[in-house]
């Protein structure tokens, strides 16, 4: 089978996200940069794209329940189809789908480690927090917690993501900072956003969270 080519996007809002994904009987959340919209309650920056976390164990039933729809593996740049019954293990963690196979594509599904009540950082396994902590909602729309998508989006930030930190620093609690600053330490003592974080809660000291919280 041919390698299916890259396309453009239209991508589902997260409303009309929300009424696919409600009858998809997983658990999932809005992640990227709409999660960092939710978070703040408006659309801060235009999006290319609409990311959707989803835990990698709940893989086959995503399949089948996007059984009538086009979906792929994008991978290095490129996108390879699906064969159905295949598990996928890391680095095959992103899926593209379309509702049609000449259309555009229309949500971008991440397969995360974690299950049951445990989110799971994919890109540090010691970072395990609460799924009740990890996700909220807003509107009906589960997302994924704005300093836990910061914290990804730390690595290598992108012009989009130092847009993101700055829209999001002043709505993050005291806690949610500290934790934050922690981590952005751990990876990186010199990273750039700890000068705003530490000046942000300096005149805050609550309680260190629960670990990995």
């Amino acid at each position: 089978m041919a390698a299916p080519k890259l396309g453009g996007w239209d991508p589902f809002t997260p409303n009309e996200v929300a009424q696919v994904m409600r009858q998809a009987r997983v658990r999932w959340w809005v992640s990227g940069g709409w999660a960092i919209d939710l978070s703040i309650g408006h659309q801060t920056r235009p999006h290319d794209d609409i990311d959707i976390g989803v835990f990698r164990s709940d893989q086959e039933t995503i399949q089948r329940f996007f059984a009538d729809w086009d979906v792929v593996i994008a991978n290095n740049g490129g996108l390879r189809p699906w064969p159905a019954g295949k598990w996928l293990a890391t680095p095959d963690n992103d899926l593209w789908i379309r509702d049609r196979r000449d259309g555009p594509w229309r949500i971008q599904i991440m397969l995360n480690d974690g299950g049951g009540d445990t989110w799971i950082s994919r890109r540090d396994s010691r970072i395990r927090v609460p799924c009740d902590d990890a996700i909220r909602v807003a509107d009906g729309i589960p997302f994924l917690a704005p300093h836990l998508q910061l914290l990804f989006k730390a690595s290598a930030p992108r012009p989009k993501d130092e847009a993101d930190f700055v829209a999001t620093i002043g709505c993050l609690t005291p806690r949610e900072r500290i934790w934050l600053a922690n981590h952005i330490s751990d990876l990186n003592a010199r990273h750039l956003w700890l000068l705003e974080l530490h000046g942000a809660s300096r005149s805050h000291r609550p309680p260190p969270l629960p670990p990995g919280g």
